[in-house]
């Protein structure tokens, strides 16, 4: 084992992490939007698009190693007085996952395709994590993980 804790860890927290979405439901937000865009304002540009994969997992800090008893209370205690709200822990997430890059816009229809693109993206990922967040419902306090927040340090 490393004697180093965050090469440990990274080797380890995968494990206590909790998938959002898998592979199909990601290619379902992006054909949902492309289905809810074009018919109404037909053909626009392609958007190049990226996905920021350490978005797609949740955790519980309370149980990650190295957090020791005085750091497990106080998440404790804070979810106890202001519990998270999975969906909008959800929609974080996914909302963060997807970056689309447009070509130059070479006309104001551009401009509006891209801008519609992005509005109908938050309207689909609104209801994807008001779906999700059923599955989700849970006493701990799931965060999106972001590979140990420095602030447990």
């Amino acid at each position: 084992m490393s004697d180093n804790p965050y090469a440990r860890w990274l080797s380890v927290d995968n494990d206590l992490c909790l998938p959002v979405i898998n592979q199909a439901d990601l290619d379902a937000v992006l054909q949902e939007v492309a289905l809810r865009v074009i018919p109404v304002l037909g053909e626009g540009p392609h958007p190049w698009t990226y996905l920021d994969l350490k978005h797609l997992q949740i955790a519980d800090y309370g149980k990650f190693e190295g957090v020791n008893g005085e750091q497990q209370e106080f998440i404790s205690r804070l979810h106890a007085r202001e519990p998270i709200r999975s969906e909008e822990m959800i929609f974080l997430g996914l909302r963060s996952l997807f970056q689309f890059t447009w070509p130059e816009p070479k006309s104001e229809d551009d401009i509006r395709f891209a801008a519609a693109y992005d509005c109908v993206l938050n309207e689909v990922l609104i209801e994807t994590s008001l779906d999700r967040a059923k599955r989700f419902t849970v006493p701990e306090a799931l965060l999106p993980y972001w590979g140990r927040l420095p602030s447990l340090e």
